[in-house]
C-alpha cells in the first residue's frame, strides 16, 4: 500500500516539476456537459409555448442529475423544479410548456418574464460527476417547497415573457394597398387650341 502511494507522490512530483498538474484517480473530475435550455414562445402558427433542451450528457445515470429550476419575475424564489418526469419528458424532446406548468399556471404567468436555470445536483454518487470543492454550489428553496442544496449552476435558458396565444394578433393582412398614382386618368381634352 505504501508503495503504491510512493509512486503516486512520484508521480505527482515529477508532473509538477513539469509544469503539469495531475490529480489522483480517485481525485479526479469532469466536467458535465452543460445543456442549452430554449423557451419559444406562443406564435400564430403554433399556439403553444414550447420548452427544449439539447446538449447534456447521453448517459442516462448522468441525465438523473440534471436539475432544471423556474424563475418568474416578481417572485421571490424560483417557482419550482421540473420533477422526475418532467425532466425526462424535457430530455427526450421539445415538450410543451402547458404540460409542465398545467394550464392554469401557465395563464397565470402570461405577461411575466421567465427563465429556466440549469443545474447539476452535486452527489458524487454512483459514478456521477464530483466537482473541485473550490466549485460554487447554491442552496435554496422553491416557491414549491423543493429543498434545493448541492446545486452547481450551469446555465440559463433564454428570458421569454410568456405570451397568451388568444392575444396574438393573427388576422391575416389585406391586400396591398393600389399606388394611387397609377389610378390617376389625365384628360386629353382639346381645352386649349389657339
Amino acid at each position: 500500500m505504501f508503495k503504491k502511494f510512493g509512486a503516486a507522490l512520484a508521480t505527482c512530483a515529477l508532473a509538477a516539476t513539469l509544469g503539469v498538474v495531475a490529480i489522483p484517480g480517485a481525485l479526479a473530475s469532469s466536467e458535465p456537459a452543460v445543456p442549452v435550455v430554449k423557451l419559444t414562445a406562443a406564435t400564430c402558427a403554433d399556439k403553444s409555448t414550447h420548452l427544449s433542451v439539447t446538449g447534456f450528457e447521453a448517459d442516462s445515470n448522468a441525465q438523473q442529475q440534471y436539475r432544471f429550476v423556474v424563475e418568474v419575475e416578481g417572485l421571490a424564489k424560483p417557482l419550482k423544479q421540473l420533477n422526475g418526469a418532467e425532466r425526462k419528458s424535457v430530455l427526450t424532446g421539445e415538450t410543451n410548456a402547458a404540460t409542465i406548468f398545467g394550464e392554469s399556471k401557465l395563464e397565470a404567468m402570461y405577461g411575466k418574464t421567465v427563465t429556466i436555470k440549469s443545474y447539476w445536483f452535486n452527489t458524487g454518487k454512483n459514478g456521477t460527476f464530483k466537482f473541485p470543492v473550490d466549485r460554487q454550489v447554491a442552496n435554496f428553496t422553491t416557491m414549491a417547497g423543493d429543498n434545493m442544496t448541492k446545486m452547481v449552476p450551469l446555465g440559463a435558458s433564454n428570458t421569454l415573457t410568456l405570451v397568451d396565444p388568444a392575444t396574438l394578433n393573427c388576422t391575416p393582412a389585406g391586400p396591398a394597398p393600389k399606388d394611387s398614382a397609377d389610378d390617376i386618368t389625365v384628360p386629353t381634352s382639346h381645352c386649349c387650341s389657339v
